[in-house]
């Protein structure tokens, strides 16, 4: 049986306009469900309360969300949503960032073409940090000024054990 716990953080520091919920499951048993030695604690990250502001993206990386996290093995999520109202197609990149740098494969999308044309990218990705770290949602677009986007939620649960296969 699973103990759901819930509580509201208000991050300190970079992240004053944000709020984590932070969620701890606890499994009663102790084991995993191959029946192995578990440590049977999971906790959950999500960030909420965040402005909904239009924000342009560049040709350089443009950060539209992150959190703070402590050491653990991760399985991450996120949704963004690009937009455009230009003629012209354009395209998008966004990806996870871990210590400042790419993590997991990015997702590409066109926009433009219509007026009022955008679309959602999700994102999924697993990793491991040793220390406490920021992961973040950054994107990148081919012409500065003409696709937005705004700030999206960031799923992170801790995971016992992780294995990432390519």
């Amino acid at each position: 049986m699973l103990e759901v716990v819930m509580k509201k953080v208000l991050m300190v520091g970079a992240l004053l306009t944000c709020g984590v919920l932070n969620i701890v499951a606890q499994n009663s048993q102790g084991h995993d469900s191959q029946g192995n030695d578990s440590h049977g604690l999971s906790r959950g990250f999500v960030t909420a309360d965040f402005p909904f502001e239009s924000i342009f993206i560049g040709t350089d990386f443009t950060e539209i969300q992150h959190m703070s996290l402590p050491p653990g093995n991760y399985f991450a999520n996120a949704s963004a949503v690009v937009a455009s109202n230009d003629p012209q197609f354009h395209e998008a990149d966004y990806f996870f960032t871990v210590y400042g740098g790419v993590q997991g494969t990015e997702a590409r999308g066109l926009v433009g073409g219509t007026l009022n044309n955008f679309h959602s990218l999700p994102l999924t990705t697993g990793f491991s940090i040793a220390a406490p770290s920021v992961l973040g949602v950054a994107c990148i677009s081919d012409t500065s000024r003409i696709v937005v986007s705004q700030q999206s939620s960031i799923t992170a649960i801790t995971v016992d054990r992780l294995t990432i296969q390519h």
